[in-house]
């Protein structure tokens, strides 16, 4: 593409700015279907969109995508902040991600608020609802991910940071593997993670604390969550003994094979005022309550 966007007067897009490339359709068509690339993918480098302020805020509003691979992308250091505000994305696209967050820096101020992300509505799904892998603050508000796959991976490379991970009041719901997922790389480290008010059901499992080599997630909070229904699998986990000092405050784990379980190599952790069984419409655990690994302790499928 030679011509650049025009959006107004003083804005545009160069062509420097786009990529385009051909990717597999997914869905009913002709012979063709999901053998060649014969669909066109648009993406759009932010920062280098001409005419934007001087600080490279950067503001998406009310933006529709259907039937994307990668839907919002925001990679590279240039801009310091990101709004990504009243969205809808949805797509029928196998192993795409929704959005997207890998700039080369860790400065980078990110805000989603009122996203729905929606995968394919039968049949294998997306890679990711949102995936992070670099980010300053990050705040999530009011976001609802179904049927991505991870609905929500967390996941900082060797020599990456997540300074502050705030999460609110979001849904993390059907998805084919984890709702939420630590899964911190190499030397990747979270420094603050805080989840209030979020959702994490009917998905293999629900929130799950992992990492691999020398991971970190040095604090985290979960207060009045819900993991429940992730049937065969866990509704809260702790993996890694680099994920130290988390404290779960509140909310409820029930109609899981296992409510909650915490893994030998871990430590500092506290659960307070957890319940764990029958809550709502949700049964009992099927196979345990509780487990504490390192202190050989299992409670049975319902804990008040």
């Amino acid at each position: 593409m030679a011509d650049p966007i025009v959006v107004t007067a003083d804005v545009r897009v160069p062509a420097t700015a786009l990529t385009v490339h051909a990717v597999r359709a997914s869905g009913p068509g002709g012979q063709n279907v999901n053998k060649v690339a014969t669909k066109i993918a648009l993406r759009v480098d932010l920062p280098a969109i001409e005419g934007l302020p001087d600080d490279a805020r950067t503001r998406l509003y009310r933006l529709g995508l259907i039937n994307w691979f990668s839907g919002v992308a925001l990679t590279g250091g240039a801009c310091t902040t990101f709004r990504l505000v009243d969205c809808n994305l949805s797509t029928n696209v196998v192993g795409g991600i929704g959005v997207t967050i890998a700039t080369s820096v860790n400065a980078v101020d990110v805000l989603l608020r009122d996203v729905y992300i929606v995968g394919p509505t039968a049949g294998a799904q997306c890679a990711a609802g949102v995936q992070i892998t670099n980010a300053g603050d990050l705040t999530l508000e009011h976001v609802e991910v179904v049927k991505c796959g991870t609905g929500f991976n967390i996941q900082p490379g060797a020599g990456q940071i997540i300074q502050a991970l705030y999460c609110t009041d979001s849904f993390f719901d059907s998805c084919s593997g984890t709702g939420v997922q630590f899964n911190m790389q190499g030397t990747g480290t979270i420094q603050l993670a805080k989840f209030v008010n979020c959702w994490s059901v009917t998905n293999a499992n629900g929130f799950v604390l992992s990492a691999s080599s020398a991971g970190t997630c040095t604090n985290a909070e979960f207060i009045n969550c819900i993991g429940s229904n992730n049937v065969g699998g866990v509704g809260f986990q702790i993996v890694h003994s680099g994920v130290t000092n988390t404290n779960v405050i509140g909310g409820s784990y029930a109609l899981n094979a296992y409510g909650v379980y915490i893994n030998t190599s871990v430590t500092r952790f506290n659960l307070m005022g957890v319940r764990i069984g029958a809550s709502g419409q949700f049964g009992n655990n099927t196979i345990n309550g509780l487990v504490l690994a390192k202190a050989a302790l299992v409670l049975p499928t319902n804990l008040l």
